[in-house]
């Protein structure tokens, strides 16, 4: 379980500063912000006419992409005790998931805000769902290397 807070606004923050490693920052501004938004950035190439009203759709689209499989690992680390503010955790998640749904609409009206809004909840998700993988971490995946390589060592001897 995580370390004891007070309440669920503490302990998001303690999930959000978690994960950071170089590694982890890598993969997340490469990856997930630049090459999994390369679908946000076409618009800037195949309508100019409707520039605002095409990034705002296709950064609604991005985001509810990128949070719904978060929510679902994260819901899934709630059965493993890994949230320890299940019920505030829950609520909060389910607001913020009916917002992501609500704000596609208003995206496709060209509201560019209701999407920034969306994609940066949704980053935040994200990063919370990833901050226990192992392999995004570039100390602890050396380790996980380490220990997999004597377990077949130890088979050979």
């Amino acid at each position: 379980m995580e370390s004891n807070t007070k309440n669920i606004f503490q302990e998001l923050y303690e999930m959000f500063k978690k994960p950071w490693s170089i590694g982890f920052g890598l993969y997340f501004s490469l990856i997930v912000v630049i090459l999994n938004g390369l679908g946000v950035l076409c618009a800037f190439w195949y309508s100019k006419e409707t520039l605002i009203s095409s990034i705002s759709q296709n950064l609604a689209i991005y985001s509810i992409a990128l949070f719904a499989p978060s929510l679902i690992a994260l819901f899934l680390q709630l059965s493993q005790n890994l949230i320890q503010h299940k019920v505030s955790f829950s609520i909060i998640s389910i607001a913020l998931l009916t917002a992501e749904i609500y704000a596609i609409p208003i995206a496709y009206q060209g509201n560019i805000w209701f999407a920034i809004i969306s994609t940066l909840v949704a980053w935040f998700y994200w990063i919370i769902a990833n901050r226990n993988n192992e392999y995004l971490n570039d100390e602890s995946f050396d380790n996980l290397i380490k220990n997999n390589s004597k377990q077949y060592e130890n088979r050979w001897n």
